[in-house]
């Protein structure tokens, strides 16, 4: 379930649209179209486009914040990035190249971080995989899998910073801190996620527990935020999920 979970996140270069609407609140997953997908994805409670300075990049001196730090950026829509499920009709996903050429000349990268364990994500990319042939039997059976951990995604056209860390030093220097409680989380698994029969990577998942060593919730019902940061590269990931939003008419959802 994991490796699928992180393949379902792949992603492809599209151009930012504004959707309104949620369409978590206002239809069943299963009569979701390809832009209620892409809200869920990458413009909803459980995704946010952060921004950091492309340091790594040769030439680019640091670039944008003067602190390298990265930056959440409200933006009218999802970042250039699109959704993909590993379902299309080639099997895999590939970025647009004339985008990637694009932001290849800014000193500035975006990032997408993805609460792809929510029941929410799940029923989104599950929606998209019916729309590219999977039963609604199966996508049914994805969407409402429990699981046994909290899984953040972060998807990028640019990943070097990621090719370049080894998995135990990304789990080292990533925490998932509670507002409230001040409990800090760290992953208790990383993994890459490459291309379909290429050594590109375009994602990292981070798993972290649900409950601690004495069965309690890591993350409380009444807590207030959640501050997912992971340093890479020079630059650090950072943004915030609030539980609040992060609902259904089911209930939270994270």
């Amino acid at each position: 379930m994991r490796t699928r979970l992180v393949a379902l996140s792949s992603i492809l270069v599209l151009a930012a649209s504004v959707w309104a609407g949620d369409p978590w609140k206002d239809k069943p997953y299963t009569q979701w179209d390809e832009k209620d997908v892409k809200k869920v994805l990458f413009d909803s409670p459980w995704a946010k486009e952060v921004v950091v300075a492309a340091k790594w990049r040769p030439g680019k001196g640091g670039g944008g914040s003067g602190s390298g730090g990265g930056g959440e950026r409200e933006s009218s829509g999802p970042a250039t990035m699109g959704s993909g499920t590993g379902y299309g009709p080639s099997g895999g996903v590939t970025p647009r190249t004339t985008d990637m050429e694009q932001e290849a000349a800014t000193a500035e990268v975006p990032f997408v971080v993805r609460w792809a364990s929510a029941r929410t994500v799940r029923e989104a990319m599950a929606r998209n995989a019916m729309m590219h042939g999977m039963s609604e039997a199966d996508a049914a059976k994805f969407a409402s899998e429990t699981l046994e951990t909290y899984v953040i995604v972060i998807l990028g056209n640019d990943m070097t910073p990621f090719a370049k860390t080894a998995e135990d030093v990304l789990k080292s220097k990533t925490h998932l801190k509670m507002k409230k409680s001040k409990t800090e989380l760290v992953p208790i698994k990383v993994e890459l996620q490459r291309l379909k029969d290429s050594p590109k990577i375009v994602g990292a998942a981070f798993y972290f527990v649900k409950k601690s060593e004495s069965g309690e919730p890591t993350i409380a019902a009444d807590e207030k935020g959640m501050e997912f940061a992971c340093e890479v590269g020079g630059v650090v990931i950072k943004t915030n999920f609030d539980p609040s939003k992060m609902a259904t008419a089911k209930g939270a959802d994270f």
